[in-house]
């Protein structure tokens, strides 16, 4: 799956249907498409699933508020 915000790609990998969250790499990951989201100049976001090949788009409204939430329950 990848995330598509700006135009650029964001991909996460799955082990069957999961997401594995763990290790430096997925934070890295996940702090690249937390700050794309939030200075992203379009309105909406991608989510693409190549193999599959489907993509969904998403409103970027409010994205600053919805992001202030998730950092706010991350232990990081």
């Amino acid at each position: 799956m990848q995330m598509v915000v700006d135009g650029k790609n964001h991909p996460f990998y799955f082990e069957g249907d999961h997401y594995l969250a763990a290790g430096r790499a997925f934070r890295q990951s996940l702090d690249e498409l937390v700050s794309a989201l939030n200075k992203a100049k379009l309105r909406s976001f991608a989510v693409e699933f190549p193999k599959q090949r489907v993509a969904e788009r998403f409103s970027l409204l409010n994205v600053r508020d919805a992001v202030g939430d998730i950092l706010s329950g991350c232990p990081w």
